[in-house]
């Protein structure tokens, strides 16, 4: 349904800029014509569907709507979008999938039918998937108030992020670092440990094609650096857009952490498994409305946050190359499972390949919940 392809499109747009609000997109049609397109804005501004009411201004009346979620049915910063619909004359509403959120939850399906509206769901099984894909750090934070968590890591075939001197660069190809930087470009926030920036030295932008998006992306740019090691020099400080540098208190060898630029917050949280504590750590991305955290290291940082429970999600790109050595590190530290029966075995597990490598995406066992019914 080529409507819906462009809503889904628009709704991209959004995706990482308007947490905790979901990534929406909306496009109007009348007579075979799209008369109004709009998505989702940062808080307060409109929704996907009012964007798209005020560019179709009076041609709204009679026409269609295609939207990538339920049209919510709720006072918030805006009024309710069902509202907007029924004031406009809207005729029908096609809406991709179901709003999880608690205070929607099929109230606008509900309350647009109420009024004669005919509302559907026909969009095809690959546009209810993407659909979901884009707001399920939202679905995670309504239903925990948690962001989603995803580690994401490159390893060799034989399990090495790194060869034994530490070189790095590059494990996989361009095609599926070309996907790690779109993903970047739709996440709220990438976070790191301090071993991983001493040994690379990343920026950590979004550069889809190869370039910076316009905007800075992704929102935050979050360094765990316990004792405060890393030089004011290292690159993702000096890239555009926020970042945060977390660090442990009561730390006797704690840098100075001077000599900054201002787009650098430094947060202070207690000790604790992992080097700072990690639980108060992921509770205050969720308390700034961040919905997705992409975790890319390193293995200390990775495996802790496993061992504590607070990985939802994992995404493993695998190269077809053996790289081998003793010393060479892993992708997950941590401690770790004493016996292999009690080794948390992937859900809803997902292969697909990019171009010779290879991308394993899955969940771990009991972080399912925040997934409805119909997309599991």
């Amino acid at each position: 349904m080529e409507y819906m392809e462009r809503a889904l499109e628009l709704a991209s747009h959004a995706a990482g800029m308007v947490s905790p609000r979901p990534p929406v997109g909306c496009v109007l049609v009348k007579d075979g014509e799209i008369v109004g397109e709009g998505f989702t804005t940062p808080s307060p501004g409109p929704h996907a569907e009012v964007s798209a009411l005020r560019e179709a201004g009076d041609r709204a009346r009679g026409s269609h709507a295609y939207t990538t979620l339920e049209p919510c049915n709720h006072h918030g910063n805006t009024p309710p979008c069902t509202d907007a619909l029924l004031n406009a004359g809207v005729a029908t509403v096609t809406a991709a999938i179901q709003d999880p959120d608690p205070r929607v939850d099929g109230n606008g399906i509900r309350r647009l039918k109420s009024a004669g509206i005919e509302v559907t769901n026909h969009a095809s099984g690959e546009h209810t998937a993407r659909a979901w894909d884009l707001i399920e750090g939202f679905a995670r934070l309504t239903k925990t108030r948690r962001p989603l968590v995803i580690a994401k890591y490159a390893m060799s075939l034989d399990g090495k992020i790194a060869t034994r001197t530490g070189d790095s660069q590059w494990i996989t190809s361009e095609i599926a670092r070309e996907r790690v930087h779109r993903q970047r470009a739709q996440a709220d926030a990438i976070m790191v440990g301090s071993g991983t920036v001493l040994a690379d030295n990343p920026r950590l932008t979004a550069r889809p094609g190869g370039e910076p998006t316009d905007i800075p992306r992704p929102r935050l740019r979050v360094l765990v650096d316990t004792t405060g090691q890393i030089p004011p020099s290292a690159r993702m400080f000096w890239e555009p857009g926020a970042v945060l540098i977390v660090y442990a208190t009561r730390s006797e060898d704690a840098g100075p952490l001077i000599g900054l630029p201002d787009n650098v917050e430094k947060l202070e949280l207690p000790s604790g498994y992992g080097g700072v504590d990690l639980v108060m750590l992921i509770d205050e991305m969720g308390s700034r409305g961040i919905g997705t955290v992409i975790v890319e290291g390193g293995g200390r940082l990775i495996g802790s946050l496993i061992d504590l429970g607070l990985i939802d999600k994992i995404e493993a790109y695998i190269a077809p190359v053996i790289i081998g050595g003793v010393e060479a590190p892993g992708p997950v530290a941590g401690e770790g499972t004493e016996k292999l029966r009690d080794a948390p075995r992937l859900e809803r597990v997902t292969t697909q390949s990019l171009g010779p490598d290879t991308l394993i995406t899955g969940y771990v066992p009991g972080h399912t919940d925040h997934i409805p019914e119909s997309n599991a």
